[in-house]
């Protein structure tokens, strides 16, 4: 946990639920947020019965080009 009581990313397990990913991006996206960029694979994932199950590597690419993405219109 680093000093804004913020889990970093390299702490969370390899294989994270949907909760996980909820707890780890609360304050940025809402639960239905979540599971909208769960179902639609925006969030990379696979299913395992009703479990979405997210790599931590998915999870890190998603918040990489989301970063990507809010500086594209930045201007230089």
């Amino acid at each position: 946990m680093n000093n804004t009581g913020r889990t970093e990313l390299d702490e969370l397990p390899e294989i994270l639920t949907a909760s996980d990913v909820i707890a780890y991006l609360r304050g940025i996206f809402g639960r239905n947020a979540v599971y909208d960029l769960l179902n639609s694979q925006r969030i990379r994932n696979r299913r395992h019965g009703q479990k979405f199950l997210v790599p931590k590597a998915a999870l890190r690419d998603f918040i990489e080009c989301r970063d990507e993405d809010a500086g594209a219109g930045a201007p230089r």
